[in-house]
């Protein structure tokens, strides 16, 4: 069920983003997906952080032109990701939703899933658009969006999915001063205050190892929740 009282806690920094990208008038606004507006798990112990999921939606520039209100967006946007997740917690085909299910192999409930960046453009990466105004507007209000959602819902577990592009290290800076590194490499653990994170390839990459790392980072997450809660 989608709780509006979740829309209320997005809404400064939302409608202040809305209002700026409308204002921009260019034509790359065209170009963004519906921003990615999860619904909170407030129950659950671990989330997953993807990238941007292509194709989100509709297009922005289509809902400001037929003067689709900031909320029936938020709504919209809210609505599609109770539907992504009921497809695939029912029948998991994308790969991410087969990730999602390793995951929740930890604990037997469905991990919390937030995206890193808050749109998509042209149904590809943020990464592509042209406009630096734009670009940096959207990476700065996506980093500081999932750092509040992560605090709001509080995992002990944290997988971040993929690579996101020089941007990890400003959402680490939001949410903790002390990082200990427990695994090294590109894809390492480290503890931040009470929590544990992971990078892990994301699950459409051509790491050819990746299947082994995303093994090795579920089982050490086990090991650290039973840790916590007094088991071992």
């Amino acid at each position: 069920m989608i709780n509006p009282i979740d829309i209320d806690k997005y809404n400064d920094d939302y409608i202040t983003l809305m209002i700026e990208l409308e204002r921009l008038n260019d034509k790359e606004v065209n170009s963004l997906s519906y921003p990615f507006i999860p619904i909170i798990n407030h129950d659950t112990e671990i989330a997953i952080i993807g990238l941007e999921t292509k194709g989100w939606i509709d297009n922005l520039g289509n809902a400001f032109s037929t003067g689709i209100s900031f909320h029936e967006i938020a709504l919209s946007s809210m609505s599609g990701y109770q539907r992504v997740l009921n497809y695939e917690t029912k029948l998991p085909k994308s790969k991410f939703g087969l990730l999602r299910q390793e995951i929740k192999s930890i604990t037997g409930h469905d991990p919390q899933w937030f995206n890193f960046f808050a749109f998509d453009f042209n149904s590809d990466s943020i990464a592509k658009c042209k406009n630096k105004t734009m670009h940096d507007i959207i990476v700065e209000y996506s980093i500081k969006k999932l750092a509040f959602e992560i605090k709001l819902t509080n995992p002990k577990v944290l997988f971040f999915a993929g690579s996101y592009r020089g941007n990890f290290n400003k959402l680490a800076n939001l949410l903790t001063s002390t990082r200990k590194r427990i695994v090294s490499g590109k894809y390492f653990s480290e503890e931040w205050d009470d929590r544990i994170i992971f990078r892990i390839p994301h699950p459409a990459s051509r790491v050819l190892s990746k299947g082994q790392i995303t093994k090795d980072s579920i089982n050490l997450a086990k090991k650290y929740l039973n840790k916590n809660e007094g088991d071992i």
